[in-house]
């Protein structure tokens, strides 16, 4: 006898998370004072950007609607080593939260990143998928895209060392192409309502003749008020329980509690096959 324990975890009461965007100026639309800001609250030589209509097309004429975006314009470089970055400092993100980063792009090699440092020196980032110029596909230029990924700042990062960068090529710039940001977020993410992993049987969740002898669950709940959390198992083949489990959850989240199941599971799961245990969150 062999069985493979598999976990479904649902979620039928949620919380709002936190939506505020923590950047300033995130549209450019208020421009900056000096040789190092574009735009305000953002750091970048404004030989290589500047802010232009985001309506702006290639031959220089602007749409019909045209708010604010910032733009990497190659022909204003003055040298190839000349910083290809425009970048702010977000205080306000810290160690060990769960962020979202978004922006919207326009043209070819333009990214967006988060990086954060450890020591005042460089130690992580996330790097979103962005327009390349080697894409198949090729990106049409005139086309915005939207590109956004989760990330958690590391706890033992520096505090108020987290920087949002739009960029064009990373670290070398894309020759003789234009890149267009606009739209930049970066928005704290709650944890995950509910989170569940099998603790027993712990490899593969595989069940056989010698063990293991307890079915066991480890369960993590964030949300605002003590849920209920039920737990059952059936095979993959029907909606029928063969066992239901149930606790009532402690007053705080985020809390770890395990769910065990009463029975042996070699005498549950005595039939060969894929089990599955369903974890809801429901009103107690």
């Amino acid at each position: 006898m062999a069985s493979l324990v598999m976990l479904v975890g649902t979620v039928l009461r949620t919380h709002i998370g936190l939506t505020n965007n923590l950047l300033e100026n995130p549209e450019f639309e208020v421009p900056g004072l000096g040789p190092r800001a574009p735009a305000r609250g953002w750091v970048g030589n404004t030989s290589v950007f500047v802010r232009s209509p985001a309506g702006l097309r290639y031959d220089g004429q602007a749409g019909a609607t045209a708010p604010q975006c910032i733009q990497y314009v190659p022909r204003r470089r003055e040298a190839d080593n000349n910083p290809c970055w425009c970048s702010q400092s977000v205080p306000t993100a810290t160690p060990g939260g769960r962020y979202r980063i978004t922006a919207m792009l326009r043209g070819v090699g333009g990214g967006v990143m988060v990086q954060w440092t450890k020591e005042k020196n460089w130690f992580g980032g996330s790097y979103p998928t962005y327009i390349n110029q080697g894409s198949q596909p090729p990106p049409a230029p005139e086309t915005w895209r939207t590109i956004s990924q989760v990330f958690v700042v590391p706890l033992d990062a520096d505090p108020g060392g987290v920087f949002v960068s739009v960029f064009d090529g990373y670290m070398r710039p894309t020759p003789n192409v234009t890149a267009e940001f606009k739209n930049v977020s970066l928005v704290q993410v709650p944890p995950d309502p509910l989170r569940v992993m099998v603790r027993s049987p712990s490899y593969r969740g595989l069940v056989t003749e010698t063990g293991p002898d307890v079915l066991e669950l480890l369960a993590w709940i964030h949300l605002e008020s003590a849920p209920f959390l039920e737990a059952r198992v059936r095979t993959i083949e029907s909606n029928t329980s063969l066992s239901t489990t149930g606790i009532s959850w402690p007053p705080t989240g985020g809390v770890m509690v395990p769910i065990r199941f009463r029975e042996d599971p070699r005498v549950l799961l005595q039939s060969a096959g894929i089990y599955v245990v369903d974890v809801r969150v429901i009103d107690p």
